[in-house]
């Protein structure tokens, strides 16, 4: 690290110093570094998978708790909004870890040390680390204040009845861009019309629904959106898992 004492000052912060400084060392060293010298060094690919799973865990653990009457997918929207890698790198940043990276040669300049996937794995490597230097409560304190601006406004999104806005929050998780809805067509008399609505984010048509007014046909259209994006996201945690 380049100045190991800020490292635990940033993890004072949440009340939280490490017993066993290597593991730190260990979490804040990017594979760069590896590759760049003939001696064997740990990285901290493997502690950001094992980081990954406790994040997981300890997030899906509050949401199941403190949102008990929603659905798996709502609760899905509302952590995919928390873990992306935009998020853990905003938050990242946010406590200095872009000041301790151990970057290798080809990576230590001001962009590979501000890079967003850089620092969002960083991240999740740290709570690995915590996790293994003092096990499951520690992490889930770190978690926890790591996340606790976001956390009270989680409940703005917990509205099924709101597929609009669990929609754009979700998107805007993925990329900076929000999904924008168009009105493909229109039947029936005056006074028994009906609207179909599609919703499309980069490009694409990502739903689409029916309703009697437009402000219906749209809310159906960002239900399915919705479905769709969960549907894909099951395959590809299940695709990993195998």
């Amino acid at each position: 690290m380049t100045n190991e004492s800020s490292s635990q000052i940033s993890f004072e912060l949440f009340g939280y110093t490490f017993r066993n400084q290597s593991l730190l060392t260990e979490a804040l060293t990017h594979s760069s570094v590896t590759k760049a010298r003939e001696k064997e060094i740990n990285d901290n690919e493997r502690m950001e998978f094992l980081g990954d799973a406790v994040l997981q865990l300890v997030l899906s653990d509050y949401l199941y708790r403190t949102f008990p009457d929603e659905f798996e997918g709502v609760l899905t929207t509302m952590r995919a909004g928390l873990v992306n890698r935009k998020k853990l790198g905003e938050l990242a940043a946010k406590i200095g870890l872009h000041i301790d990276l151990v970057l290798g040669p080809t990576e230590n300049n001001p962009e590979g040390r501000t890079r967003v996937s850089t620092l969002g794995n960083a991240l999740e490597s740290v709570i690995g680390a915590i996790y293994l230097d003092s096990g499951i409560q520690a992490a889930e304190s770190f978690v926890m204040s790591l996340f606790s601006e976001e956390l009270p406004l989680l409940g703005q999104f917990a509205d099924e009845s709101n597929p609009k806005g669990l929609l754009q929050e979700r998107i805007q998780a993925l990329s900076g861009e929000t999904p924008s809805y168009m009105i493909v067509s229109e039947s029936g008399q005056d006074h028994d019309k009906s609207f179909i609505s599609k919703v499309v984010w980069e490009g694409k048509e990502w739903g689409s629904g029916e309703g009697k007014s437009k402000k219906n046909a749209e809310t159906a259209a960002a239900r399915d959106a919705l479905d769709r994006l969960n549907t894909l996201e099951n395959k590809t945690t299940n695709m990993k898992e195998d």
